[in-house]
């Protein structure tokens, strides 16, 4: 009986050295070091192409993701045993005229708050911000943060490599007042931020976006209106030396993207009067003509301005304000003299019949 017992108190002495043995091995596993570094690194300028923009509300003071281009692969990340850590930080080196909101991320088990900053582009009220990501699934995605310190993004627990490239989010963030040529493009030319993996601060294993105007144009609609002439025909009905002016109105209607318009005026016929303007002189001919006599058009704002008849420096540049969807212009015509006048009348002229014509063209902006 006793021998019994001491092989069973054997038994138990090696069942619990087993278990030790295991726990010592699940133990170990658990407390394993990982760092993660960027290599294989794209060092070019970044490049992403042309984004279209076919619609948008100007006047939106609510931000809107207008749309995403990539810029291709831009390194690799690695991962292995260490002491620096897998986790993705990021930091700004650009600041100028930049915006930013909060963010948090959407990858790994603790998710990260930060500022992620948007850069301005060409057009104000258009930015744009750029971010690092997985480029096979577009996991593990960390901005460009406002902060110009190293700023956590990513709790990193992948544990294989992975290709990652950089991405350009283009964004509505205000007013869009003028779109000038229809084309945005950054206005920072050079580093506005960069990334790395891990602790270890060494620059060549860190992602850097480098932009100049030429990495990626954002092209919106050509600006345009519909133009139209109310009336289309000015009746200055029986006159003598008098000189009336009638108005006339320029109506821009189903406008994209107009913020405002550049008049020039040209006739099939034209004369000066007496202080050098070209304008619109009498196409009717013969015994029953009038003479000395032709119409000055002039854009009516706030002060008048003539337009030269087929004069290619002569020009009127009307700014809408804000971009518009339609915009009634002001016009007149002055019935003058092509001879002597004492500014209130013509004094030298021909009675007769009189028909001017002339074609006002539009180029919007």
């Amino acid at each position: 009986m006793d021998k019994r017992q001491v092989n069973m108190s054997t038994m138990i002495s090696r069942s619990i050295s087993f278990v030790a043995l295991l726990l010592s091995g699940i133990y170990s596993y658990q407390v394993q070091a990982k760092e993660c570094y960027f290599d294989k690194i794209n060092t070019s300028t970044v490049s992403a192409g042309t984004l279209v923009v076919n619609n948008y509300n100007p006047s939106s003071t609510t931000p809107v993701l207008l749309g995403t281009l990539s810029a291709g692969e831009y390194g690799h990340i690695t991962c292995n045993t260490g002491n620096d850590g897998s986790d993705f930080y990021g930091r700004s080196t650009a600041t100028s005229g930049t915006q930013y909101d909060s963010y948090t991320s959407t990858s790994g088990s603790t998710k990260y708050s930060y500022n992620r900053v948007f850069f301005p582009t060409s057009i104000p009220g258009i930015y744009y911000n750029i971010y690092i990501a997985n480029s096979i699934n577009a996991t593990y995605t960390a901005y460009i943060p406002s902060n110009t310190s190293w700023t956590r993004e990513i709790d990193n627990a992948a544990e294989g490599g992975f290709p990652v490239g950089l991405y350009i989010e283009v964004w509505q963030r205000g007013v869009v007042s003028s779109i000038g040529n229809g084309e945005a493009h950054p206005v920072i030319n050079g580093e506005v931020g960069r990334f790395k993996a891990g602790n270890e601060d060494v620059s060549s294993q860190q992602v850097v976006a480098t932009v100049n105007a030429s990495s990626f144009t954002v092209k919106f609609a050509t600006p345009t209106c519909n133009l139209s002439v109310s009336p289309t025909t000015i009746d200055f009905g029986d006159v003598g030396n008098d000189k009336p002016r009638k108005t006339f109105t320029l109506k821009n209607s189903n406008c994209v993207n107009a913020s405002g318009v550049t008049l020039k005026l040209t006739s099939t016929k034209a004369a000066y009067d007496n202080s050098g303007l070209s304008i619109l002189a009498n196409t009717t001919t013969g015994t029953s003509a009038a003479g000395g006599r032709g119409v000055a058009v002039s854009y009516e704002g706030s002060s008048r301005q003539y337009l030269s008849a087929n004069d290619t420096n002569s020009s009127v540049s009307i700014d809408f304000g804000s971009i518009v969807t339609a915009k009634d212009i002001t016009m007149a015509g002055l019935l003058t003299c092509t001879s002597a006048s004492n500014n209130s009348t013509c004094d030298d002229y021909t009675p007769g019949a009189f028909t001017a014509a002339g074609t006002i063209s539009a180029t919007y902006k």
